[in-house]
């Protein structure tokens, strides 16, 4: 087939197919502050990710407490 109609072949979005997991984020932070929230999510049974997610939606929600 030529080039022109790959478009067509495709039957399938391009892409990853879902998994159901949420997507992989990479970040860049002080070790101190990594070190403090891996500590933190441990004692409350999380994993840094979760704290993280928590932690961040918290902030957001007293900033928007300020702007209103």
């Amino acid at each position: 087939m030529s080039d022109e109609n790959y478009h067509i072949r495709m039957k399938n979005p391009v892409g990853r197919p879902a998994t159901g997991h949420k997507p992989r984020l990479s970040i860049r932070m002080e070790p101190e502050a990594l070190s403090k929230a891996a500590e933190r999510a441990r004692t409350e049974g999380k994993t840094v990710g979760s704290w993280l997610e928590e932690a961040i939606l918290e902030k957001l929600g007293r900033d928007e407490g300020r702007d209103g």
